[in-house]
């Protein structure tokens, strides 16, 4: 006999069985079609269930320039903050409230429609068949509440809603207004309106600005595309693919406008500035053209002699440094004032501006800082670290700024104040010149003076308005918001293919699983493999009928498999009896037990069955029935267990009263008899071996059926007995782990003739083969572990399907 491997059951990756593989594929085809068409059935009832979500989408590319300050040449100190800024921060600006404030106010989106489903609701954004209008809420409970709503008739319609447990239902008609406590509002028909919605179910909302701005901000995505070229995607998604399109659109056109009025604010600052300091030369020249008048009237001539000339020329001089000085103080109050009250410093300085370098500079660090706490404003809370180290910094700063300034203001009055006394000792040395032409000389010079500084402020003017025109917006739209057709979520496509592939890989994983998880012994091989004991033989499936209990059947049909693989056995058990080494005409009796693992393998039908094809051979077969725990011999020959072999080893009956015939000739049983409470002390007397003995007088072979040695030791106290102890083993039934439990037994008792007869297996040979069943433990009760095994549903339909297909 060929030697087996123990650990095949133990390393099955390095032996694979691609015959079990392909026995497994076959058992398992069912379910792997099944399996598939269950999960896209399930992709199928998710998808329809599943409300689709689009997505509407622009590009921006964000520059402006401002080409009239490059036309003119200005240069700017201190610049706002544009979208030549930080991208990240442009993209912060966009999700901030600013931006969603004034989407919410520029489109309608204060009250939501929608029509109840049994499972799914559908919005209706623009083309609801009713609109509620005149609405005002005085009990901010009642913002984002479900207010049902039904459609009687042209005239009327229900309205119902939930008051805590109270539930509110009245009947209103269109146009007149719904009062409560808490609020009020008007229920109209639209263009929309149609006979067809009546009595559907629908419900409307009125949202609250917090409700919107948590929803603008949940689905809106910012990110940017492109920061070289300084491209911003902004995306939107909704379960309404029109809404998605006009929320996307109205962002993008607010934020243009939001940018410019950031753009254009210095240049609004500036020219508030340069109309306060015109107003005041305006009044100085109105005073001197006054003046200049009266002296006309006075003066007939206006020669003016040299002295006079040069000295007013020289006051005229002192006079412009003066004016100079005083806009150099001015522009520094607004500087100052503009520190005090925490205004972005987007002014010009004069442009005779000499030691105040380094108040620029510190200008720009205040301005960079204001910068930064305005983009960290969108994201932390005024009590963050962040925002008070900035806070910190920006006093330090405004407080360096304010020291400079006030030692710039010192010295610009120490100025004018020079120059006021020297003119004032210039126009005393006027004394001997007429008073009246000096006066008037001095008036005229004056006006000059100012009028030319007036022309030079409205220049400044009409550059600042220049420039305000020339704010180019190079705010490019690269790609539109869209209307989106095809949901982004949920994708029907890959969520089949998914579902697909997933319930294929399931289908194989049930294969491999079963593979993984096969411990049952299927064919000789695999038996083979698992234990060193030979095997003498198989024994066929039983196909013609299910037999619930063990049958005699060998007599029935002589050319079966089964009488075939009888006879096999029959025959190797010849080179196992002691009566094969001797005469022919010995008289040796041969002693054969047969047992097995558990119960349901099968023992009971082979020791039957064998006993049978030994008889047909012209030799005198006994067979004992010693599973007195759960007899069943008398069963195969539907006799009755009311004598047996309890009885005889209590001495209750006599051999002779309990042999009882078969229908095959010289074939007999003994039964079981009534199950005694010490079935193991019984076997154990000299009552039982003297059984033997005078068995051994009447009878060629004495078949006898033990109990299973691996739930009970009774079989193994027989079995030292005995000239040839069977082991039956079943396909598709016992465990691969039995064969150890085998190669246990012979080593511990030092079984030599021990062989294994493999049950049930399946024939492909050219008999025809049989298949039996029966349930072991069904009958007189079970041992302790047993579980009588019953075919499922699928087993039933492959057993239906092969017999049709045959």
């Amino acid at each position: 006999m060929p030697t087996n491997n123990d650990s095949e059951n133990d390393d099955f990756l390095s032996n694979i069985d691609l015959e079990k593989i392909w026995e497994i594929l076959k058992k398992s085809i069912l379910w792997m079609l099944i399996l598939p068409l269950l999960t896209l059935s399930v992709a199928h009832i998710w998808l329809r269930y599943t409300k689709p979500v689009y997505e509407s989408s622009s590009s921006l590319k964000l520059a402006i320039k401002d080409e009239g300050v490059q036309m003119l040449g200005i240069k700017q100190l201190i610049t706002s903050n544009s979208i030549n800024g930080n991208l990240i921060g442009e993209v912060e600006f966009i999700r901030s409230q600013i931006i969603f404030n004034s989407v919410i106010d520029a489109m309608d989106l204060w009250v939501s429609y929608y029509e109840q489903g049994n499972i799914l609701e559908a919005e209706y954004y623009t083309n609801a068949p009713f609109k509620v209008v005149d609405y005002k809420i005085k009990t901010p409970g009642y913002y984002d509440k479900k207010f049902n709503i039904k459609l009687k008739s042209q005239k009327e319609f229900e309205l119902s809603f939930q008051t805590g447990k109270v539930l509110n239902k009245q009947v209103y008609k269109f146009n007149q207004t719904v009062k409560y406590p808490g609020f009020s509002f008007k229920v109209i028909k639209t263009p929309f309106y149609k006979k067809r919605f009546h009595n559907i179910p629908f419900y409307f909302k009125l949202n609250s600005r917090e409700s919107l701005i948590r929803y603008l901000n949940t689905n809106l995505q910012v990110g940017i595309l492109n920061r070289s070229a300084r491209i911003i995607g902004v995306n939107f998604r909704d379960f309404n693919p029109l809404k998605a399109k006009h929320i996307v659109h109205v962002i993008d056109t607010t934020y243009l406008q939001k940018t410019l009025e950031n753009k254009k604010r210095a240049n609004i600052q500036q020219k508030k500035y340069l109309n306060r300091r015109l107003n005041e030369i305006e009044d100085s020249m109105r005073n001197y053209e006054a003046k200049i008048q009266g002296f006309k009237l006075k003066l007939k001539t206006n020669n003016i002699n040299e002295k006079l000339d040069k000295s007013v020329q020289e006051i005229e001089q002192l006079i412009k440094k003066k004016l100079k000085f005083t806009d150099e103080l001015a522009g520094i109050k607004e500087i100052e004032n503009l520190i005090a009250e925490d205004k972005e410093l987007v002014l010009y300085l004069p442009e005779n501006t000499s030691g105040l370098q380094s108040l620029t500079e510190i200008l720009k660090k205040i301005s960079k800082l204001q910068e930064d706490k305005k983009l960290l404003d969108l994201r932390a809370t005024s009590s963050s670290m962040i925002i008070q180290n900035i806070n910190q910094q920006l006093n330090t700063q405004k407080a360096k700024a304010n020291r400079l300034i006030a030692k710039a203001r010192k010295g610009i009055y120490k100025k004018i104040v020079d120059i006021e006394a020297r003119i004032n000792a210039l126009e005393t040395a006027f004394g001997s010149l007429p008073e009246q032409e000096a006066e008037f000389k001095r008036v005229q010079r004056l006006y000059k003076i100012y009028e030319g500084y007036y022309l030079q402020l409205l220049n400044r003017k009409a550059e600042i308005g220049i420039s305000e025109a020339g704010i180019v917006p190079e705010f490019d739209v690269l790609k539109e918001a869209n209307i989106p057709t095809i949901p982004i979520s949920p994708r029907k496509f890959l969520i089949y293919a998914v579902a697909g592939g997933f319930g294929i890989f399931l289908s194989f994983a049930l294969v491999v699983i079963r593979y993984l998880l096969h411990n049952k012994v299927t064919n000789l091989r695999e038996l083979e493999r698992v234990t060193k004991v030979p095997v003498l033989g198989t024994v066929p499936r039983y196909r013609h009928r299910k037999l619930k209990y063990t049958k005699l059947l060998v007599h029935r049909n002589p050319k079966s498999s089964l009488n075939e693989s009888l006879r096999s056995i029959r025959t190797n058990l010849a080179f196992l009896l002691p009566q094969s080494r001797e005469s022919s005409n010995s008289s040796k009796t041969n002693i054969i037990s047969v047992t097995s693992t558990i119960s349901g393998e099968g023992k009971t039908f082979v020791a039957t069955n064998l006993g049978g094809i030994i008889a047909m051979s012209d030799r005198k077969v006994v067979l004992l029935d010693c599973d007195m725990r759960k007899p069943k011999v008398h069963i195969a020959f539907d006799e009755e267990n009311d004598v047996g072999v309890s009885n005889i080893l209590i001495k209750q009956n006599s051999l002779q009263e309990c042999i009882k015939p078969t229908e095959i000739k010289q074939f007999d049983f003994i039964a079981a008899g009534p199950t005694p409470p010490n079935p193991s002390e019984l076997l154990l007397r000299e009552d039982f071996d003297q059984l033997i003995e005078d068995l051994k007088e009447i009878y060629d072979v004495i078949m006898i059926d033990t109990p299973p040695v691996g739930l009970v030791t009774d079989g193994v106290l027989i079995m030292q007995k005995v000239d040839v102890p069977l082991y039956v083993v079943k396909a598709h039934y016992s465990r691969k782990i039995f064969g150890k439990s085998i190669d246990k037994l012979v080593q511990a008792h030092n079984f030599r003739n021990l062989s294994i007869v493999l049950n049930s297996v399946k024939h492909a040979t050219g008999y025809g083969g049989y298949k039996y069943g029966y349930g072991y433990g069904n009958y007189y009760g079970g041992y302790y572990e047993d579980n009588a095994q019953k075919n499922g549903l699928l087993a039933r339909l492959f057993s239906i399907f092969k017999r049709r297909k045959k």
